[in-house]
């Protein structure tokens, strides 16, 4: 708060600064990561490398995260990112249980001298948090007990708002009609926030989630009959006109194992890893299964609003919970993010958006714009390969 104080008598604005991960090991590729001809060498290599990075940093020697050029706000908030050198799947440690209790407590480490940087040499007056640094820090709240005294968002108030923006316009552009929506991690923060939505505006829905004991309870809160609550992933799959993914999970949650071959599946993946991944996505079409997938909690900005740079994805393109980092500094809203998210807080949010020019993107799926009549190509491995390669990294 002091430093938003500081600002306001000085003059100067107020400043965003971002925590990210790199979310694929590809992302290991982008220029600003490796040394010149650091793509000759595999991607098992860098990942060895950059975890001893992270080992060391964790004890104090050196740091393994990269502060980002500056970018201005509609010339009223400046923004920096840290991009914390780590994987995700590194961080998850591959979803090896032992592994995990290796690698978590590094990256923890890690994030939290980021963000001291944030706040003590960046000056930040606002700290957002990117889908693994908030996962793996309790939604910040970690973050906010080693003593950082700047305004901290998780982002998960407007990632529920613009996901349940682009289940709309799945339903439209699709004419769904089954209005029941399956929600897969329902008690986690984005789940919750997403069913309430949902159920306000007259939906039916059926939250998932494996442990019974929560889904009971979490139930058993919101106090709404048009809720169903299952541990059965193959049922909400099956059972839902839509269906969001918004687990913090690194390997596909979506199989042939829980899919059939005489319907037609939607899929809205707000997750990041994807809970549905690209390499999934295009086995199971090659397959045969019929299944409508859109990118998730994706927002485009104002045209004026350029950062310049970004990783995976194109000029204008922004994550959901960043743009709520960005609203919050150009509201001066001084207020902690770390908790669940607050009803309230998801409608403020949609107020922001409309105010400062933010909406869902167009339909996509894995960057392809999406129409009525679209229907998934079955690619070939080399095909799906070259795609990978051929990606844009900025």
């Amino acid at each position: 708060m002091r430093e938003v104080e500081e600002m306001e008598r000085s003059g100067k604005k107020p400043k965003l600064v971002f925590l990210a991960n790199m979310i694929e090991a590809r992302d290991i590729r982008a220029p600003e990561f490796l040394p010149k001809f650091g793509k000759c060498l595999p991607l098992f290599f860098w990942n060895v490398i950059f975890f001893i990075r992270a080992l060391l940093a964790s004890k104090g020697m050196g740091r393994a995260f990269k502060a980002l050029p500056e970018y201005n706000i509609l010339e009223k908030v400046t923004g920096q990112h840290l991009i914390i050198e780590i994987p995700a799947p590194l961080m998850m440690g591959w979803g090896i249980k032992w592994l995990q209790k290796i690698t978590i407590p590094i990256t923890r480490k890690v994030i939290y001298r980021a963000a001291f940087y944030a706040q003590d040499e960046l000056k930040a007056t606002v700290l957002g948090l990117g889908s693994l640094v908030k996962s793996i820090t309790e939604k910040g709240r970690l973050i906010k007990q080693q003593g950082i005294h700047i305004p901290i968002t998780h982002g998960d108030a407007y990632s529920v708002a613009s996901a349940f923006q682009g289940v709309e316009k799945m339903i439209e552009e699709f004419d769904i009609p089954e209005k029941r929506i399956g929600i897969i991690g329902c008690y986690g923060t984005i789940g919750k926030g997403l069913t309430k939505l949902f159920l306000s505006r007259g939906y039916k829905v059926i939250g998932m989630g494996r442990k019974k004991e929560a889904l009971d309870c979490f139930k058993k809160k919101c106090g709404n009959e048009e809720l169903e609550v299952t541990t059965d992933l193959k049922y909400v799959v099956n059972e839902s006109g839509v269906v969001i993914t918004t687990t913090s999970a690194t390997n596909s949650l979506i199989t042939e194992a829980i899919l059939t071959k005489n319907r037609r599946y939607f899929i809205y993946d707000v997750s990041q890893p994807n809970n549905l991944p690209e390499k999934e996505f295009t086995k199971l079409i090659n397959q045969g299964y019929q299944i409508i997938r859109v990118d998730g909690g994706f927002e485009v900005g104002p045209s004026q609003l350029d950062l310049g740079f970004w990783l995976r994805l194109p000029r204008r393109i922004m994550y959901a919970c960043f743009v709520e980092g960005v609203m919050q500094a150009l509201e001066n809203d001084n207020r902690d993010h770390v908790e669940e998210v607050e009803f309230g807080h998801i409608l403020k949010t949609m107020e922001w958006a409309k105010k400062w020019g933010f909406s869902h993107t167009p339909l996509t799926c894995f960057g392809e714009e999406l129409s009525k009549d679209y229907v998934p190509q079955r690619k070939t491995s080399l095909t799906l390969a070259l795609s990978r390669v051929c990606a844009p990294l900025t």
